[in-house]
This record gives C-alpha cells, structure tokens and sequence, in this order.
C-alpha cells in the first residue's frame, strides 16, 4: 500500500511523533468502504492492522477490544 511505504520500517521511532497519516488511520476513514472494491478496501485495513502491531503491538488491539465502554 503507497501510503504506508514511504514510512521507515525501524520499531525505534518514538509513538508520540506518528501522525494519523504515518500510521495510516486517516487513509482507512477516508475510503467509502460500501462501494464495491471489498478486496482493496481489505487489503487496506490489513496493511494497516500490519503497522499498528508493528508500532504499538497486539496488547493495543486486545485492549481496544476487551474495552467495555461504548461510543
């Protein structure tokens, strides 16, 4: 995915300098998911479920997902 490459791939970067765009967030809120094109889509928020394990790693995700309060 091109807007993920132009990143360095090192895990030594510190968090609190990654912007929305280097970690691909605001790439995956802009894209009409309902519009066909499922796989580009997926291949999408793989790249960026990718580099979130990548930065943060999987407790991020387990955190986000056992979390009890709702939007």
């Amino acid at each position: 995915y091109k807007g993920m490459s132009s990143q360095s791939t090192s895990t030594s970067s510190s968090k609190t300098s990654l912007s929305p765009q280097a970690t691909g967030f605001s790439q995956v809120q802009a894209r009409n998911l309902g519009e066909g094109g499922g796989g580009q889509a997926m291949s999408v928020l793989l790249s960026w479920h990718e580099k979130l394990v990548e930065i943060v790693g999987v407790g991020g995700i387990v955190r986000v997902m056992c979390d009890r309060r709702t939007v």
